[in-house]
């Protein structure tokens, strides 16, 4: 067997585990050191068992008070936020049927379903052959007369809506019954790809859902997240989503919601 090279990456799943079984065993440490050591030798413990031990801590490039893509304007197509936004697209790809209306960036949003939706670029607002239709912003979805789409994908929208339980019964209201509301909203993210400062909200999995449940249903909403804290603090350096390993990207922690994916479903059968 091949020996891994001084100083290389364990893979990810190790380093876990390891870390795991090491926190572990620190944990049930401190605990007994706590019931029989006085107070003092107890504190000296607990400094010394700590780790990484203070001051030993590395940052490397990361020791910096700016961020690695201070330069950026806008969130670039290789996002972190916009590989989540295509795994969970590709996850729900069954649920894109019938009459499908994307709300939002339309390049990124016709990139993820290209492989489930063909057909060039439409106008704001047309159907292309395959059924599916664009508008730019919640507020132009609102023109639409009830129960008009089977499904409707709103990535990354609600967050600028000054009235996010509003705008969630509009999209209740012009989904078919039966029909699926696929949904991303930010967690852990910048500021910085706002600059006209209209991003007025951030989210969580319990916001997201007491956001969606008065109008659909507990056992009608399902809510992931993703993230874990490597993929937190890349984020927010602006780093792209090549910059981590699969497996980096992979391991969902949630404690560290940088990206929380909605699946609504309006109860009822499609006419």
């Amino acid at each position: 067997m091949q020996e891994q090279p001084s100083g290389a990456a364990e893979p990810l799943e190790g380093n876990i585990a390891g870390e795991a079984r090491a926190g572990s065993m620190r944990s049930r440490v401190r605990d007994l050191s706590k019931r029989v050591l006085p107070a003092n030798l107890y504190r000296s413990l607990v400094l010394l068992t700590r780790w990484p031990p203070v001051g030993r801590v590395r940052f490397g490039a990361l020791r910096r008070s700016t961020p690695l893509g201070d330069d950026l304007q806008e969130e670039p197509t290789d996002s972190i936020s916009q590989h989540y936004i295509g795994q969970f697209l590709r996850d729900c790809a069954a649920d894109l049927r019938g009459r499908v209306l994307l709300i939002g960036p339309e390049s990124d949003l016709r990139r993820h379903l290209e492989s489930e939706q063909t057909g060039p670029p439409q106008p704001t607002g047309a159907r292309d052959q395959s059924g599916v239709e664009h508008v730019p912003s919640l507020r132009e979805a609102r023109a639409f007369s009830a129960a008009s789409f089977t499904t409707i994908v709103c990535a990354q929208m609600l967050q600028y809506s000054a009235r996010p339980g509003f705008s969630v019964t509009e999209l209740h209201r012009i989904l078919e019954p039966g029909g699926v509301l696929l949904a991303t909203v930010p967690g852990i993210s910048r500021s910085g790809y706002d600059p006209a400062g209209t991003v007025r909200w951030r989210f969580t999995d319990a916001s997201a859902r007491t956001l969606l449940e008065p109008l659909f249903p507990p056992g009608a909403v399902e809510v992931r997240t993703f993230g874990n804290v490597l993929v937190a603090a890349a984020h927010l350096h602006g780093l792209p989503a090549n910059t981590l390993r699969p497996e980096e990207l992979d391991h969902q922690d949630p404690d560290y919601q940088v990206l929380i994916a909605i699946r609504a479903e309006k109860i009822g059968a499609i006419s």
